[in-house]
């Protein structure tokens, strides 16, 4: 099953593509406090989704499982909000 799943308090699983159409439960559940998502079942991400995780506060949310091509894209556009004074 695609999409977002509160896996136990403060813990919420993505698994599947991490696009638009599950950004906004990701958002309500971030919103709702502290969170760590597991992401070892994204297996795909688009340019909303990459800016997103980009923007979240480290100190309320934290990532596991977080593969590696995703952790780059991440990264990559962490770099670039620097640069350009985000």
């Amino acid at each position: 099953m695609d999409g977002v799943e509160v896996v136990e308090e403060g813990r919420v699983r993505v698994v599947g593509a991490l696009d638009e159409s599950v950004l906004h439960l990701v958002t309500k559940a971030i919103a709702d406090g502290d969170v760590v998502l597991d992401l070892t079942g994204v297996s795909a991400a688009d340019e909303s989704a990459v800016n997103m995780l980009a923007r979240l506060p480290a100190g309320q949310c934290g990532f596991v499982g977080c593969p590696c091509w995703l952790a780059l894209r991440v990264e990559r556009r962490l770099i670039e909000l620097a640069n350009h004074g985000w």
